[in-house]
């Protein structure tokens, strides 16, 4: 979830190529610190270095934000929406009766 959240903000705030990729390594440092940190030592439910915790989640966040902006970059916004909204566009309006009395 992280990771996609990361994604939608950068492609909705910053143009450029450059710009999103370095805002998402740095959304998937700070999210896994922060992360590995309220999991280990909050939480308790995660054993091992508190450094590799943090890598392992700040790589999976980064994964997955990069993935997202690739595909936003290779096929476009209008692409990446639900096709909900194209499909209501292609509905006829709806008939309207009138009673006569």
């Amino acid at each position: 979830m992280a990771g996609l959240l990361a994604a939608l903000l950068l492609t909705r705030l910053l143009r450029g190529t450059a710009r999103r990729v370095t805002g998402a390594l740095a959304f998937a440092i700070t999210g896994g610190l922060a992360a590995a940190a309220i999991l280990q030592f909050w939480l308790g439910s995660l054993n091992g270095t508190y450094w590799a915790n943090s890598g392992v989640i700040a790589l999976t966040i980064a994964a997955t934000s990069l993935s997202i902006l690739g595909l936003q970059a290779l096929l476009g916004v209008r692409r990446l929406r639900s096709r909900r909204r194209r499909h209501d566009a292609h509905r006829q309006p709806p008939v309207r009766r009138l009673d006569r009395a």
